[in-house]
C-alpha cells in the first residue's frame, strides 16, 4: 500500500518542475496578456550577478535575501511520540517516521509547518522536504533547516531547491574524507543565487500550495502505514498473529 503513494507523489513533482521550469528556466510565466513571455517577446536584459539575461524587472537574489536558517534543538522525551524527518525514513519513503523518543539517541531540529529541509549530506541525493502540518516534528541534523521569510514564497524556493541546478551547485561544493561522506556548508548553500520578481514567485507559490497540500497528506498515510507495516510484519513472522 506504501509503494503506491510514491507515484502519485512523483507525478505531482513533475508537475511542479514542468511548471518552474516553465516560468523560471524558460521564463514563459504568462504576461500581462496570459502569453508566455519569452516566446512572445517580452524584453531581456543582462545581469551580471547571474551571469545569464533574465526579463526586465527582475532582480538576481541569493537563497538568503528570501530565508533564513534555524538550528533550534532539543533532545526527545522519551515518552512522546516525534514526527521524525530522519535520512534514512526519507531514503525509505520520502516521508518521516512516527519514533518513540525513547528510541532516538541524539539532539534534533525543532521543526513547523513551512519550513523547507535540504540535506547538506551527500547533496546529489537531493533530500527536500517541504514541513507539514504537525505535532512534534522533529528533524536530522543532517537537514539545513529553510525559514522562508515570505510564506507566499515557499513553493519557489522548494523548486529551487529540488532543481538540477541547485542540486548541481551544491554537490561541486561538497567536501569531505570520502564520496561516501561529503557535506555542503550551510553558508555556501545560501549562496546560491536565483532570478526573482516578487509579483511571478508569489502566483507560482499559490500554485505549489495546492500541490504541497497533497504532498502532505500522502507524508501522513505514507508514515502511519509504514509504522503499521514496522509493528506487525515482525510479528506475523513469528506466528504471534495470523491473517483470517
Amino acid at each position: 500500500m506504501v509503494d503506491l503513494f510514491l507515484p502519485i507523489n512523483d507525478n505531482l513533482e513533475a508537475m511542479a518542475k514542468q511548471l518552474y521550469d516553465y516560468w523560471f528556466v524558460q521564463f514563459d510565466f504568462p504576461n500581462e496578456e496570459g502569453k508566455p513571455y519569452k516566446s512572445s517577446g517580452g524584453a531581456m536584459v543582462w545581469n551580471e550577478k547571474l551571469k545569464r539575461e533574465i526579463p526586465k524587472g527582475w532582480s538576481g537574489v541569493s537563497l538568503k535575501d528570501l530565508a533564513v536558517t534555524s538550528r533550534n534543538a532539543i533532545t526527545p522525551v522519551e515518552n512522546e511520540v516525534y514526527q521524525h524527518f530522519s535520512i534514512p525514513s526519507f531514503d525509505a519513503c520520502g516521508s518521516y517516521s512516527l519514533d518513540n523518543g525513547s528510541d532516538i539517541k541524539s539532539d534534533k531540529f525543532v521543526l513547523q509547518e513551512g519550513q523547507l529541509l535540504v540535506s547538506k549530506l551527500n547533496p546529489w541525493f537531493n533530500r527536500v522536504v517541504w514541513v507539514p502540518r504537525g505535532t512534534n516534528i522533529i528533524g536530522s541534523t543532517e537537514f539545513v533547516v529553510l525559514n522562508p521569510n515570505n510564506k507566499s514564497e515557499s513553493g519557489y524556493i522548494y523548486s529551487v531547491i529540488k532543481s538540477p541546478k541547485f542540486v548541481a551547485y551544491c554537490s561541486q561544493a561538497a567536501t569531505g574524507t570520502s564520496h561516501s561522506q561529503r557535506r555542503v556548508s550551510p553558508d555556501v548553500l545560501m549562496a546560491f543565487k536565483v532570478a526573482y520578481e516578487p509579483d511571478v514567485v508569489q502566483k507560482y507559490g499559490c500554485f505549489m500550495e495546492n500541490i504541497q497540500k497533497r504532498q502532505a497528506e500522502l507524508l501522513s498515510e505514507t508514515a502511519t502505514l509504514t509504522k503499521q507495516r514496522n509493528e506487525f510484519l515482525p510479528l506475523l513472522m513469528n506466528g504471534q498473529i495470523s491473517i483470517q
